[in-house]
């Protein structure tokens, strides 16, 4: 469409990459007249751009406008191969932290959906964030930010979405607060996670077959089968010590450990990976139970990426599991405090 006239019409014209006569831009030697009027030496631009690359030819060289033309018939292909049946709703949980506020980018999270063969839908973002409260590094900020979470899952998720509708969550926030989040969702409804990278998109999965192989260690304490409390410490992210957690809890109190080789922040590449973190984790809700008996609750000091958070929360299982007291690493304090509670205590 003509933005200055309103007239809806198709401006695209054909430009060649390798141009027909020989003093024209980017001309090729070797090339033979059927060749220079293929389709793979076309390209549609509109008759501005047109100009612009042919004006510029030491700007705009063969191979750019190659590789351009592929990225933009791979997008093209890609959205033309989606059916209706593939269509997503985005959900976002968008929260500051640290006193770091984080922006809303719709078109990357539409991308990140588009790189997995979904669609996104063209109804607007539910957004569960609450932005009137800035960061605290206390327990008070915690349980009146799980509260607020708490309502707006109630009012603009719950009745909005079905079981069977697909939706992507994209979320970074607190990790407590992903937790908690994920509690809300939990196995009831079709949501797939995604992480924010710190390289490449920022969204979308990566092309990866990469594995990590995650180790579930009792780290220290007291072999007392009769512990009431009992500490996991999630080290994916970063190493959190024992002593840092022995800080907190009793210091005979059992610690178990679930980590990987090198904890850092950008080994979920791939949603396989999430899925084999969750698997770990049901390992260890389930030995921590049937090793103590008399455990009243798990104490979770967690280290790990965002979506792995939302993943443990949706995984947990409040009428089998052992209630969690979840705690959070606060800088200025030198140490974690007790964020919130999921369960039943």
């Amino acid at each position: 469409m003509d933005l200055a006239y309103g007239v809806i019409d198709n401006f695209a014209e054909r430009a060649h990459i390798h141009a027909v006569s020989k003093n024209g831009p980017r001309f090729k030697e070797d090339i033979s007249d059927e060749e220079c009027n293929d389709v793979n030496n076309l390209m549609l631009l509109c008759q501005e751009h047109h100009k612009m690359v042919d004006d510029s030819p030491e700007d705009f060289q063969s191979d750019y406008l190659i590789e351009m033309k592929r990225i933009h018939e791979e997008r093209i292909r890609k959205l033309t191969e989606i059916s209706d049946d593939q269509t997503t709703s985005i959900v976002t949980y968008i929260s500051n932290i640290d006193g770091l506020q984080i922006t809303h980018e719709s078109i990357l999270f539409r991308q990140a959906l588009v790189q997995e063969g979904l669609l996104p839908k063209q109804n607007n973002t539910v957004d569960l964030s609450s932005h009137s409260v800035r960061y605290q590094p206390n327990q008070d900020y915690y349980l009146s930010k799980a509260k607020e979470l708490e309502s707006a899952f109630k009012e603009y998720f719950e009745p909005i979405f079905k079981k069977e509708d697909a939706v992507a969550l994209f979320a970074l926030a607190p990790q407590p607060l992903l937790i908690k989040l994920g509690t809300l969702i939990n196995d009831q409804y079709n949501v797939r996670v995604f992480q924010c990278h710190r390289t490449g998109h920022k969204w979308a999965w990566k092309d990866s077959n990469d594995s990590e192989e995650y180790q579930l260690l009792k780290a220290d304490g007291k072999d007392k089968t009769d512990a009431v409390i009992v500490g996991l410490n999630i080290s994916l992210s970063a190493d959190i010590s024992i002593e840092r957690i022995k800080q907190i809890l009793p210091s005979d109190s059992p610690v178990f450990k679930i980590t990987i080789n090198d904890p850092n922040r950008n080994f979920v590449t791939n949603e396989n990976i999430a899925n084999d973190f969750v698997k770990c984790f049901r390992v260890a809700m389930e030995q921590i139970k049937n090793q103590y008996p008399s455990c009243k609750a798990i104490h979770l000091f967690p280290a790990m990426p965002v979506s792995l958070a939302v993943r443990l929360g949706m995984d947990y299982m409040p009428k089998a599991d052992l209630p969690i007291v979840i705690y959070d690493e606060v800088r200025e304090l030198g140490g974690f405090i007790e964020a919130i509670k999921i369960g039943g205590i």
